[in-house]
This record gives C-alpha cells, structure tokens and sequence, in this order.
C-alpha cells in the first residue's frame, strides 16, 4: 500500500512533486509548448526543442497576461 502524503518526510514529498512536475513539463514539451521558469539569472522559457531563452517581462507585457501562448515570445 502506498504511504499516505501526511506520513512522508519533506523529502519524500518533494521528491514526489518533483517528478510530477518533471512529468507535466515533459508532455507541454512534447505538444511543442514552451515553459516558463526562473533562476537567479532572471525568467527563461525553455523551448520544446531544448533551448533556453531569457526574457524580459516589462518588454513583453503578453507573457506576464498569459503564460500559455508560445506567441509570448520576445526577442
């Protein structure tokens, strides 16, 4: 039987939601959506072909409106 999410440890649990994340982005990719993140560095979009793309949001109001559209692309 599984162990219910109230008797996991803090790092089974973010080992859980990581690879359900893990997952989710993978099927965004495969439906070639791009996906939005963050580091240190500023907010990137990483393509479905695997590039990594720093944006800047106050030049791209439209990604701020919807993180959906691959359109959202500034350059």
């Amino acid at each position: 039987m599984a162990k219910s999410i109230w008797d996991m440890t803090r790092e089974e649990l973010e080992t859980m939601l990581g690879k359900g994340i893990e997952q989710e982005i993978a099927k965004h990719h495969a439906a070639g959506r791009s996906t939005i993140h963050g580091d240190d560095k500023g907010i990137y979009l990483i393509h479905s072909d695997g590039t990594k793309e720093y944006v800047e949001l106050y030049n791209c109001p439209h990604i701020a409106a919807s993180f959906h559209r691959d359109e959202a692309v500034c350059r």
